[in-house]
This record gives C-alpha cells, sequence and structure tokens, in this order.
C-alpha cells in the first residue's frame, strides 16, 4: 500500500486553473512515483 498521508505537499498555487488540493506539488507526484516504484520492485 502507498500513503501519501504523513507528506508535508499542499495544493499548487501556479496551477493554471487556480490553487486546488486536486492537483499537488510536483515534488508530491515525484514521491509518489518513486514508492510505487519501491512496491513494483518488491522493495520496503
Amino acid at each position: 500500500m502507498i500513503s501519501m498521508r504523513g507528506e508535508p505537499y499542499i495544493g499548487d498555487a501556479r496551477y493554471p486553473f487556480g490553487h486546488s488540493v486536486a492537483h499537488y506539488q510536483s515534488d508530491y507526484y515525484k514521491k509518489l512515483y518513486s514508492k510505487f516504484n519501491h512496491v513494483i520492485r518488491g522493495e520496503s
């Protein structure tokens, strides 16, 4: 399972459609992708 609950990311104010929790800072997605890769590779 991948959890991002403890991560400090917020909505991205530079999002073209306005500040929204539907689009996070780019580092959020980088961290999520990293966690996803660990799961796929069977790493903890």
